[in-house]
Formats: structure tokens, sequence, C-alpha cells
């Protein structure tokens, strides 16, 4: 039985050695640190840096007895040696500088300091452990587990109290008992262990003590508090291997979304983590599709939910064999939907949406896969989050009449590139058609700029030797300079004909909607994309802000591509996408 409990200590403090030594050497880590109380050993694993002068050097091993530190060691006579040190010798770590050690431990009940370190160090690497017996253990198992069956709350704080031994340590349960002495806090934290189903381990048993006390802990915190509460705990409460925390809170939410979701949460009485549990995520997945606007940000969303969404059609909703005209239906249905109450209610409305679109024939042609509207994989992978819960009032609104007969291999950007048509912004090439998937050009991204946010200055004009006044893109591109948008290359060129990058086009666009939105670029709220050294520096401030605010994402793997070119149906969507950010 594996009873071993780490508790997170691992900081190099400074201590006084045993002996009266004055060489200071790098610590030994300490990366594994296992006691196996049906045996008693104590088992170590760690490594030195090969870096580390004197690594094949012998390592000191101490573990201490329950409650002493390293301070208890200083001027210490032999005739005390024992009452501190439950078990000392050295080990010779291997070529690589690798190195395990076990060692049988005879001690008493509590928590011991471990201290790892070279040998006439005076900065050791610690460590700790609970030192329990297997009648100890036993012991708890049964009594816990008992509770647990009669649903006695007063038998389960009874256990807290006779095995305090193994919980006092608990850094979160120290910080609640020195704000409530009278430990009323174990009340609650008593209900919540009896909604397990049954304890196996001490090891167990601690953790989710632990995850209990968190919970105590959390909801007591302010809305602006907890995002970061929970994502400095997430792996203790679970939450580490969950994608609807890591990929749809963490990610899909912005800073400010996730403090004004935890509105909802702080303060509340929860019986137990799972029911924490499940309140959290289900208004995770609730909160979120009410901040989208349009239909492409939903099935990314609904994919990471896919194992916690149990009597959801995923079956039908990822089927190969759905159209992008389907696919679009049953996601602009769901959308439709976004402000149901509970998941029961979400069930129930992405189900019919399933079936409805598997009982009428798709009528419209499917196109190809070569969109960014959450199908995967796609060549062009350019979602757009808007997160407006309605449009400004000069946003352009797409009108019934389809503008192009070509857009159903860019069904995630129709609505973008219709709106702006409709709008005088873009235009097509005469013959009903739009070519979304052909690459834009410098100069016909600066013209969607400009009149999108009726920038244009009729007088304005340029310095760049590539541009005359004879040319149809010299206001735009003169527009442009004057308000600082461009700069044009450092010969003095424009490049008007040259196609526009990913990086480029971000860049620009983060120039117009600087000052019209509340956009950061900020790198704290970011998770760097997986190309993020092939993003060129002046093109960083843009391309994150972009990723922060959600108008752009990358492709596929987390990548940018930031020096590929961008489609007219990309920069279609992302300039959609900013007009809709305005405030």
């Amino acid at each position: 039985m594996q009873s071993m409990i780490k508790r997170g200590i691992k900081t190099a403090a400074i201590f006084a050695a045993y002996l009266a030594v004055s060489v200071t050497a790098f610590a030994a880590p300490i990366d594994k640190l296992n006691f196996d109380e049906a045996t008693q050993v104590l088992t170590v694993q760690g490594s030195i840096s090969p870096n580390t002068a004197s690594y094949l050097n012998d390592i000191t091993l101490q573990v201490l007895k329950p409650g002493k530190a390293g301070e208890d060691l200083k001027n210490i006579t032999p005739s005390y040696w024992n009452d501190i040190i439950a078990h000392q010798d050295q080990v010779t770590p291997d070529v690589n500088g690798n190195y395990t050690y076990s060692c049988h431990i005879d001690s008493v009940q509590g928590t011991h300091l471990v201290r790892v370190f070279l040998t006439n160090s005076t900065v050791p690497y610690t460590d700790s452990f609970v030192y329990i017996d297997k009648k100890m253990a036993d012991s708890l198992i049964r009594d816990i587990n008992i509770a647990v069956r009669e649903r006695d709350i007063n038998k389960m704080k009874t256990i807290f109290t006779e095995y305090d031994v193994l919980l006092s340590e608990i850094t979160v349960y120290k910080e609640l008992q020195a704000a409530d002495p009278e430990k009323t806090f174990l009340d609650n934290v008593a209900k919540g262990m009896l909604t397990y189903d049954g304890y196996t381990t001490t090891e167990q048993v601690i953790e989710c003590f632990e995850r209990e006390l968190l919970l105590k802990k959390a909801v007591g915190l302010s809305a602006q508090d907890l995002p970061g509460f929970l994502d400095s705990n997430a792996a203790k409460l679970g939450f580490a291997d969950q994608p609807i925390y890591t990929q749809v809170f963490r990610k899909i939410l912005s800073g400010a979304q996730q403090i004004e979701f935890c509105r909802g949460i702080a303060g509340q009485a929860y019986e137990s983590m799972h029911a924490f549990e499940k309140d959290f995520f289900d208004k995770v997945i609730l909160y979120s599709l009410r901040q989208m606007n349009n239909y492409v940000q939903v099935r990314p969303m609904l994919e990471h939910c896919e194992t916690y969404l149990q009597g959801f059609n995923f079956e039908g909703y990822l089927s190969s064999d759905l159209t992008n005209n389907q696919r679009y239906l049953i996601d602009t249905a769901i959308l439709e939907g976004k402000n149901a109450d509970t998941i029961a209610e979400l069930k129930q409305i992405f189900n019919n949406a399933i079936r409805q679109v598997e009982n009428t024939p798709d009528k419209q042609p499917s196109g190809n896969n070569g969109g960014g509207g959450g199908s995967g994989g796609d060549k062009y992978n350019t979602s757009v989050f808007m997160p407006q819960t309605q449009p400004p009032a000069n946003t352009p609104e797409a009108e019934k009449t389809e503008a192009f007969s070509d857009l159903d291999s860019v069904y995630w950007a129709k609505e973008s590139i219709e709106a702006l048509y409709h709008a005088g912004i873009i235009s097509g090439n005469g013959d009903g058609t739009f070519a979304p998937e052909k690459a834009v050009t410098r100069a016909e991204f600066t013209k969607m700029l400009i009149l999108a946010f009726d920038l244009l200055e009729e007088d304005a004009a340029c310095s760049f030797s590539d541009v005359s006044r004879d040319d149809w893109s010299y206001p735009y591109v003169a527009s442009a300079q004057v308000k600082g948008i461009t700069a044009g290359y450092d010969n003095g060129m424009f490049g008007g004909g040259d196609l526009i990058s990913r990086q480029d086009l971000a860049t620009l666009a983060y120039r117009v909607i600087l000052d019209k939105a509340k956009i950061t670029p900020d790198t704290s709220k970011y998770e760097p994309f997986s190309d993020d050294t092939s993003i060129s520096e002046y093109a960083q401030e843009g391309v994150y802000a972009m990723k922060n605010s959600g108008v752009i994402q990358g492709r596929e793997k987390n990548c940018f591509a930031p020096k590929e070119n961008a489609t007219r149906a990309e920069a279609a969507k992302i300039l959609f996408g900013l007009i809709n950010l305005q405030k």
C-alpha cells in the first residue's frame, strides 16, 4: 500500500548543516519520494545536473524525526543525535548524475523531513513524507469507510482528530485553521468526504481531504482572485486534465470573462467538491456559449466537452458524412439556443439540431473542407471570436441574398464576406465569384481596412516610391500611411502588389483597432503558438493582441504560420471580427 504523501515543499532553503562546514555546493534534487507503509521502506530518486562541478561526489541523505527541522542540527552533541535523525546515509550517483536510494525507516508516526545534498553542502533539497505503520493505515481506512457507509458527519470529524498526524502538515489546512481556530470549516469538509464511494489508501484519503479544504477556501475568495486560485491548484482539484477547464475556461474565455463568470461561483455553498465540479463545468459550457455571436465558434468549444456531456449525440455531430452546409445548419441551430439555462436544455437543442439535419436532405453542395470553422485540420483555419452579445450599430449586416456563388468551400467565412460586400467594403470578380481562397495583396487588404473603419482621407499624400497618384490604391495607402497604420518596407517602398503574410495582416489590423477596442498583447494571457519563434519581432505584439482578443487562432497543431500568405476569405473573416470587436 502506497501512502507517501508529498507536500511539495521542494524549496531550496538555507539550513545549518549537521557539521560545521563552510563549503557550499548545489543541492541534489529529489525527483521522486515514496514511502511504502507495508514494508516501511523509503525510496528516494533524483538527479544532479552534470553542470554541477562535483556532481559525481557522494550525496548525503538525512531523514529527520517528526517535528524536527534542519535548525535542530545546529551545535548538537552525539548524545542528542538519535533524538533528531531517524536515518542518515550516503549514496553515489551514476555517471549521469542519477541516484536511487532505499532504506528501512524505523520511527514514530508523523511527518518526516527528508534532506538531500552533496557532501559538505549547506544547501539541501527538501521534501517530506508521512510515516504511518500498516496497523494505523488499516485502522484509518476501516474507520473512514464506516463513516461513509453510515453517512455519519460526527464520526468523520472524529477521524480528523484521531488521525491529525496525517493532516496537520497540509498547507491549506494550516491557513484555514489560522483564520478559524475553532475549525468550524471541518463541518463542510466532513460532508464532502462522505460523498466519495469509499477509500482504499491513506494517500487517497489525504488527496480527497485536501480537495475539500481547497473548495472551502475557493468559495471564500472574490471573483477577481478565484481564477488565479483555480489555476494554481488545478492539479490538486482534479481540473488539470479536464478539457472544459484547460481548453474552454482557460483559453476560450478571456481574463475579464473568467472574472465575470466567477461572480456566479464565488461565495456559494457547495456540499462537496463533486457538487462544485459539476456546477462549475455546467456553467462554463453554458456561459461560453452565451458569449458567442458566430456559429463558427460553437464546434471547437463543444468538441472539448465531448467526454463530459453525456447523452449528447456527438457521434452524429462529429460524423465525417456531414456536409459543410449541414455542419453550418447544426451549429447555427445550437447558437440560436445559446440562452439555455441548463445542460439538459442544451442537450435537447443539440440533439434536435442533429436529428433535423439528418432527416432533411442536403440540397446545397457541400464544397470541400478548406475552411477554419472548426472542422479541424483545414488548410485555412482562421476562426474569429466576436465577444459582444449584440453587434454594434455600425456593423454591416449580411442581406438574405447570396452575393457570390463560390463560397461553399469557405462556409465558415460566408457570413463575413457577404456582410462586407453589402456594406461596400469588398467586391468580387464581376462574374458572381469572390475567389475566397485566392491570396490577398497588401494593397487590397489596406483598402479593406480603410473602408471598413471609415479612415479614408481624400487629400492624404504618401511618400512610397512605388505608389503613384494614378494607382487605384493611392488614396487608401496614403490614408494608411498618414494615420500610422503602415510604414512600408525599409527601402521606402510599400509593395502593394505583394501578397500579404498572415503576420503582416495581423499587424495592420492591430494598428487600426488599437484605439477602438479594449485589446491587449499581455504575454501572460496567452499560450504561445508552436511556431512562435518564426513570428517576426515587429509582428509579435499584433499577432498576440489579436489572439488574446479571439480574433485569430492558429492553424493545425497550434501553428500560426506567420510567413504564409493570407487568403481573401481569411482577410474578410478577420476584418468582420475587428468590426464586431469595437466597443
